[in-house]
């Protein structure tokens, strides 16, 4: 390329054949041109990364990276480290995006002193044809953080923590040393997110609808990965503490963000206690797992959670309940859920 890009796509890729033509595609089929596109070779065992070097062969905004297998936050870092534009989006290798993504994103328009982040809407498709839905919604609006606290809160900013569908400064991200954290595999595109949000002036929301998000519901939710406990109970804390910068920077009233609350660090707690059920020394480390709860999160009242799981393990601790009472109950369910999703998985399969 003669000059620098405008915008740095990032696309991690890992077991990614099946998908990544259909990915790619759709990113050389943008109607705003002035881009680079990362393809990040993830030491991907199938041919994955034989298809990303045939597309660099083909077009020059393709540059492709080969590297040993890190984990996706170990891919995107990797790309922000090699990325040459101005702006940063990201895309996942399975998933596809329309043809004027890029371009309603409208990088014109920016203010070049304010500090920013853009939102597109984001559409989930399903296998099988199945009909797609809204993931994410939004209308077009401009969201400052000094005047529009209500709007922010109503539009559920906070709960979007998915890296796709945004465009990103490279300024903030390089100036305030922002990265994916490596040592967790869970919620790190969301903890990315929320230290982002802490250096933005203004949130720029979109209409458009560009990003195909695919969703496998095929796969049985609550079996399909298994997190070591350590590593739910690490991205707890990182969260609690990414939100309460966001509180404590915006003046936000944690009564008025219940989701959030609930997000942002008893979710992952709750399933690192599942987590340990799978573990040696289950009852020690589930122990743990409770005691990091009541340290971290007193505020019963403002916990809402739908999982039958997750209610009867925030309703006992709130009762101060035995430890072992607790660890027989939450065993209990986990089993009964655990068969009712396989159920689930199979009638879906066969239908």
């Amino acid at each position: 390329m003669s000059k620098e890009p405008k915008i740095s796509v990032i696309v991690p890729v890992y077991k990614a054949e099946k998908y990544l033509h259909k990915c790619v595609d759709s990113l050389l089929a943008q109607t705003f041109t002035d881009f680079e596109i990362l393809l990040i070779d993830d030491g991907s065992p199938d041919k994955s990364g034989e298809i990303c070097d045939e597309y660099a062969e083909k077009d020059s905004r393709i540059r492709v990276f080969h590297k040993e297998n890190g984990g996706v936050s170990s891919a995107r870092n990797f790309g922000l480290n090699n990325s040459e534009g101005n702006y940063v989006v990201f895309v996942d290798s399975d998933d596809w995006v329309a043809p004027d993504y890029l371009k309603d994103f409208q990088i014109e328009n920016l203010n070049p002193d304010e500090k920013f982040i853009v939102i597109q809407s984001v559409e989930q498709n399903y296998p099988n044809k199945k009909k797609p839905t809204k993931m994410f919604y939004y209308e077009n609006e401009v969201l400052y953080w000094s005047r529009d606290i209500e709007r922010i809160k109503n539009n559920n900013i906070f709960l979007n923590g998915c890296p796709w569908a945004k465009l990103f400064s490279k300024e903030v991200i390089s100036d305030n040393r922002l990265f994916f954290n490596t040592s967790i595999s869970l919620n790190e595109d969301h903890l990315f997110f929320l230290n982002y949000l802490r250096f933005t002036d203004v949130i720029y929301t979109k209409k458009s609808i560009n990003y195909h998000y695919l969703y496998d519901y095929r796969v049985p939710s609550l079996t399909k990965i298994r997190h070591p406990s350590q590593e739910s109970i690490i991205a707890a804390l990182e969260l609690k503490s990414a939100f309460n910068c966001l509180v404590d920077k915006y003046g936000l009233n944690v009564n008025d963000f219940h989701k959030c609350y609930s997000l942002f660090g008893p979710t992952q707690l709750i399933r690192s206690s599942i987590d340990t059920f799978f573990e040696q020394n289950k009852y020690k480390k589930f122990c743990n797992v409770i005691q990091q709860f009541k340290e971290n999160f007193n505020r019963f009242d403002l916990l809402e959670f739908s999982n039958l799981y997750k209610k009867s393990y925030v309703y006992l601790i709130s009762k101060n309940c035995n430890e072992f009472i607790i660890f027989l109950t939450q065993f209990s369910l986990l089993v009964f859920l655990s068969f009712y999703d396989k159920i689930k998985f199979l009638i879906k399969s066969f239908f």
